[in-house]
């Protein structure tokens, strides 16, 4: 080998000193390689819109299942007991007034922005919550108490109205996988939306599935965890060695005035 092929010190000292640094941060890139760890599983069922109102198209979804259609649909999941109670006897036309009041006869909007839910689902009909002003009640000022309506409206609108697009930001690329798919798996947990996936086909048809977690598994081999092990824990310790063993070679000269 030549002399002049063979690298200097400083060039060796370098280089460790670059492969140092690189075991030091092994914690910090390690995890982006996802060698090991457990893989989350999401699953994702169709969601109709028909004469039986809003339902997964697989009817044993519905009753194996305790996830609602969509979290602005009360009444969708069957188990909130108390609340679809209470709204069947507003579906039914029994006046619930309340301790609001406002100024306008014809505003039907409600007293909060933030609602609980937008829509319930009585009897396979789908209502629009409302907030009627009450012209027989009104207070010493003048105003119109607020009573607690529903309104039937179409659930094809609602269905589409409730859903998030597919390639929206808030939608993760395994739940939109899911979604188109069927199933998806992830190497990190994601958030689900807690409403039906939007899928558009190229001939503008609409699809909507709901998406949710079916759990998750570690089926990392072994040699590819002690991989994983030794970047994590023992790289920094190796990075730590090489720093040290180029740090005892440094000669430091001091030239002073005197």
């Amino acid at each position: 080998m030549p002399a002049d092929d063979i690298p200097l010190p400083a060039t060796r000292d370098a280089f460790r000193v670059v492969v140092a640094l690189a075991l030091l941060a092994a914690p910090l890139w390690a995890p982006m390689l996802h060698l090991s760890g457990p893989t989350y599983q999401y699953e994702g069922t169709e969601v109709v819109a028909d004469g039986d109102g809003i339902a997964y198209a697989d009817e044993s979804m519905a009753d194996a299942s305790r996830i609602p259609i969509s979290d602005e649909i009360a009444c969708s999941d069957l188990y909130d007991v108390r609340l679809c109670a209470f709204e069947r006897l507003v579906a039914d036309g029994v006046t619930v007034p309340t301790d609001w009041y406002r100024g306008s006869p014809d505003s039907t909007r409600g007293p909060s922005p933030d609602e609980r839910y937008r829509y319930v689902m009585i009897d396979e009909t789908v209502y629009e919550t409302t907030y009627p002003a009450n012209d027989s009640a009104r207070n010493e000022n003048g105003n119109y108490r607020i009573d607690l309506g529903l309104e039937a409206v179409e659930s094809d609108d609602v269905l589409r109205a409730v859903s998030v697009r597919a390639s929206h930001d808030d939608v993760p690329d395994a739940v939109a996988e899911a979604a188109r798919h069927g199933s998806a798996n992830a190497s990190t947990s994601v958030t689900v939306p807690e409403t039906p996936v939007r899928l558009e086909d190229d001939d503008g048809t609409e699809r909507y599935y709901r998406v949710y977690s079916s759990g998750s598994s570690d089926d990392t081999p072994p040699m590819l965890g002690l991989v994983d092990w030794v970047l994590r824990y023992a790289a920094p310790l190796v990075g730590v060695a090489l720093l040290a063993g180029v740090w005892s070679r440094v000669e430091v000269t001091y030239v002073g005035g005197g």
